[in-house]
């Protein structure tokens, strides 16, 4: 097994691992449908001969519906409907398209983390562990994303290193929110 292939799998792995630690969590969803998009990426290029690409877009507005739990059931419907269009015209947008309009819902995905860490900051006075980790989480995705778009000469290098970095990530979500939870049990009792 190649070292690009253990790190998809371990990728895999941990961020299909996060929902269910946050399966009680605000952000729920997102982390539901970042860690599936993965998995049918590959379902698509290694069962089907399909690009992983047309996952993209579909999986990423879900992602932007669902970062609240609150919000994505609200008029869940009518948000659901917005995803014709996209699943109409996705196969036919370009490579460069479908990065740039993921790398849109990126900018956005880290404008909400930095408005809820600033916010928290603010009210609280405390800083999040959790939203560090995802601004962090995000600009490496940003990055990532930015060197395949400008086909970086060492893109595959920042790929390998933004995806380490991003199962560490993962792992360290996830520690943190057992802690959390097994902290919210002992103070229960």
């Amino acid at each position: 097994m190649k070292v690009y292939q253990i790190i998809e799998i371990c990728l895999l792995v941990v961020w299909l691992t996060v929902p269910f630690v946050y399966r009680r969590h605000n952000n729920f969803y997102f982390f539901l449908f970042l860690g599936l998009i993965d998995i049918l990426a590959k379902i698509l290029w290694n069962g089907l001969s399909i690009s992983s690409l047309y996952a993209w877009l579909p999986f990423h507005y879900l992602m932007l519906i669902g970062f609240n739990r609150d919000y994505f059931f609200k008029n869940i419907k009518l948000k659901l409907l917005g995803l014709v269009p996209i699943l109409i015209i996705n196969p036919f947008l370009s490579y460069f398209t479908i990065k740039s309009f993921v790398l849109v819902f990126h900018l956005i995905f880290i404008i909400l983390f930095v408005r809820l860490f600033a916010s928290q900051l603010i009210k609280n006075n405390s800083l999040s562990g959790y939203y560090i980790l995802m601004i962090i989480y995000e600009s490496i995705f940003i990055i990532r994303l930015l060197a395949s778009l400008r086909e970086v000469r060492i893109g595959m290098e920042i790929s390998y290193l933004g995806s380490f970095i991003q199962i560490f990530i993962g792992i360290l979500l996830i520690i943190i929110q057992l802690w959390k939870n097994k902290s919210d049990v002992i103070t229960a009792q």
